[in-house]
């Protein structure tokens, strides 16, 4: 095997045991109310929806400020 091709193999076995320590500590803490919120741009409006306003503005707030970084290495 190629250096790249053990490359590529560790980083997919990289994403497997993140999944799987995701999984586990999930598992470990279901008795925790978990939020989520979900952002999306439709043309240059972002709409999203979320578990409370809190954890909306933030993934709103997030979602901008990729969205500025992209739009600022576009021009690069």
């Amino acid at each position: 095997m190629s250096t790249s091709e053990n490359l590529v193999l560790l980083g997919i076995v990289t994403i497997f045991v993140g999944f799987l320590l995701i999984l586990i500590g999930a598992l470990l803490q279901a008795k925790s109310r978990a939020e989520f919120a979900f952002v999306g741009f439709i043309g240059p409006f972002p709409i999203g929806f979320g578990t409370s306003k809190k954890i909306l503005f933030l993934s709103l707030a997030i979602s901008l400020m990729v969205l500025f970084l992209f739009i600022l290495l576009a021009r690069i």
